[in-house]
């Protein structure tokens, strides 16, 4: 048997770290003795202080040392498994350190513009997200395939829509789940006509006001927005403008925003309009 301190010596663990190896049960001491509580080992125990550490200095998680150590057999899948992650963790890495360069767009935001824009009617379809998780669900097929089908609801129901639509955000029913709509602005107000399986409609009016907006081309928001990982895509920086813009205005209900579609000439989307209304001066 070795002292805690002989076994420090010739396994290169400092005695810090065989205690902790102890405590988390991957390298228990072979005896304690009961009266001084002094840790002995075993010199074939240096095998595993030997793996403990090139797993360890290779990155290893602490869990995945366990199963090396606890079964050696596997100790290839493991390294297999353990690579992988490695691999994704630098790719995030590099992704990370390029989007360094572009950090001036959030820190700079974007130039805040002023608008009259005139009342108007709007019908939109409602839909719960929960977001006390990280949001992996189809939201955007789900908005894109939801506009299209309420305009074609409103045509059957005899309305006009309006070129102009838009989503918005609402407080859900508890603090963890947002509403979302998608809505369409139409000529005149819209009743229980209109109506979709599966989505509730809601309707209203928007009356004359000052919007604040900034314009946002679908190529502006192109490139690695690290849309993949936990937490989801980056908030545009425009947006993190006009919220500080829409705040220091006297606009302090967040969910005044609106993305507002932006059509070319032929009706096809080409970008977005983050907008807030201004309140009354």
């Amino acid at each position: 048997m070795m002292t805690i301190g002989e076994f420090a010596l010739h396994s290169g663990l400092s005695v810090k770290a065989l205690r902790f190896y102890d405590e988390r049960a991957l390298l228990p001491a072979a005896h304690i003795d009961p009266q001084s509580g002094y840790r002995h080992y075993r010199t074939d125990q240096l095998r595993d202080a030997v793996t403990i550490r090139v797993l360890r200095a290779a990155g290893m998680p602490l869990d995945l040392v366990g199963q090396a150590l606890a079964e050696p057999d596997r100790l290839d899948a493991l390294l297999d498994e353990h690579r992988r992650a490695l691999a994704a963790r630098r790719d995030l890495e590099d992704r990370g350190l390029a989007l360094t360069a572009r950090l001036g767009d959030w820190q700079h935001g974007a130039d805040v513009a002023v608008r009259d824009a005139e009342p108007v009617y709007w019908a939109g379809a409602r839909r719960p997200l929960d977001v006390s998780d990280d949001v992996t669900d189809d939201a955007d097929d789900w908005g894109n395939t939801t506009l299209e089908s309420l305009g074609q609801a409103l045509f059957a129901a005899g309305h006009r829509p309006l070129p102009l639509w838009w989503t918005t955000m609402r407080q859900g029913l508890s603090p963890a789940q947002v509403d979302v709509l998608m809505c369409f602005a139409t000529a005149e107000p819209v009743g229980a006509e209109v109506a979709l399986p599966c989505e509730q409609i809601e309707t209203g009016r928007l009356p004359r006001r000052r919007e604040a907006w900034v314009r946002r081309t679908f190529a502006q928001l192109e490139g690695d927005l690290l849309d993949d990982t936990p937490g989801g895509r980056l908030p545009d920086p425009a947006v993190i403008a006009l919220l500080a813009y829409a705040e220091g205005a006297g606009q302090d209900d967040p969910w005044e925003l609106r993305q507002i579609g932006v059509p070319d000439a032929s009706g096809q989307p080409v970008g977005m309009d983050p907008a807030f209304t201004l309140p009354d001066a």
